[in-house]
């Protein structure tokens, strides 16, 4: 038996992402059962603790193994608080100590760990068996403290990728304006702005069409007003107001070549519908880059912090190579795909 929960963010489609990837990969081994809430649109109601309590113990009693999996997600921030009042404390020694009792064991996969938290929050990570982490810096972070840690691909790589026969030239756009890696600062913005420009010049100077979107709800204004900004000198751009429906990704990006953004789950669900990504950000930006550098994909990082003429040599590199790293990306994402799932199989392949 399979306990998973979901504790991100339902207007996120990143988040709902992750998880529905691991749902259905985790599925493939035994039944899976949501618990505390779920995403919207799911099928599957969540139970509530006492009830995941209840058929844990019909499935203990049958001789199954327990599964308890934490949601994947950007940063692992567990949710407690650093000093809890005495009655979450007790609360939580109680449920800890009745999943004990069903000999439950806690696993973690497809998270990142933030170093400003990390030791602080050691005991927090020695509950979990196992500890999937995305990053090589995460794994020599929680290495550290732990012996449970082990680097597998983010879950959004358990998407079937798509080998596109022909290279299309329109282009999509979706940025978020602050990010915690650059501690919110008020200077991220106008860097981020100012290097888009030079990203984009390459494609503009060919005439190809530049569309913008949010994958995030709080995204929107900010996509919308720079497509409204490049619209005032530029003929071919739009801002596109719906979002990827039903996570039909190769659906929303049909028709487009090449993915510009500073989220990681618009970059890589883009590439694994074949396009060509340019993950624009800042030298701070941690969680990307060390994915990016973790994986060989470090050619597809633009900062906002070069040059904008080694911007734009870098973009036209890019371009000019394009069938080739198109090539190289599809079986780069075969072989992550494997790796997710090979290791998935290690956790719960023998779960009944």
């Amino acid at each position: 038996m399979i306990l998973i929960t979901f504790n991100s963010r339902d207007d996120n489609l990143g988040d709902k992402l992750i998880f529905s990837c691991l749902y259905s990969e985790l599925q493939r081994y035994d039944e899976v059962f949501i618990f505390g809430s779920s995403p919207l649109g799911s099928r599957q109601k969540a139970l509530r603790l006492r009830e995941a309590f209840a058929k844990a113990f019909v499935h203990r009693t049958k001789g199954h193994r327990i599964f308890v999996f934490h949601s994947p997600g950007a940063r692992f921030l567990p949710k407690n608080a650093m000093n809890p009042k005495l009655a979450k404390r007790a609360k939580d020694k109680i449920t800890l100590l009745i999943w004990w009792l069903l000999g439950a064991k806690f696993h973690v996969v497809g998270i990142s760990a933030d170093e400003r938290y990390v030791v602080k929050r050691y005991k927090l990570f020695e509950r979990y068996k196992t500890i999937g982490v995305r990053d090589k810096e995460s794994l020599s972070l929680l290495s550290r403290i732990v012996n449970s840690a082990t680097l597998v691909p983010d879950m959004a790589f358990l998407r079937l990728p798509s080998k596109r026969a022909v290279f299309d030239t329109k282009v999509i756009v979706s940025l978020r304006q602050e990010t915690p890696d650059d501690q919110y600062n008020v200077n991220y913005k106008p860097a981020l702005e100012f290097s888009l420009n030079s990203v984009l010049l390459p494609f503009f100077n060919k005439q190809q069409s530049v569309s913008f979107f949010a994958n995030v709800m709080e995204d929107q204004s900010f996509n919308s007003a720079l497509a409204l900004d490049f619209s005032k000198t530029q003929r071919h751009v739009n801002y596109v107001e719906i979002m990827p429906i039903g996570l039909d990704y190769n659906a929303f990006f049909e028709g487009y070549g090449v993915v510009v953004s500073n989220r990681l789950h618009v970059l890589i669900p883009a590439m694994s519908a074949g396009l060509l990504p340019v993950a624009l950000v800042s030298k701070a930006h941690s969680k990307i880059i060390s994915l990016f550098c973790s994986y060989g994909l470090d050619r597809f990082l633009v900062y906002t912090d070069e040059s904008s003429d080694s911007i734009h040599a870098k973009i036209t590199e890019l371009i000019d190579r394009q069938e080739h790293l198109r090539s190289e990306n599809y079986k780069k994402l075969c072989q992550l795909k494997s790796e997710v799932e090979g290791y998935i199989e290690t956790v719960v392949g023998t779960s009944r």
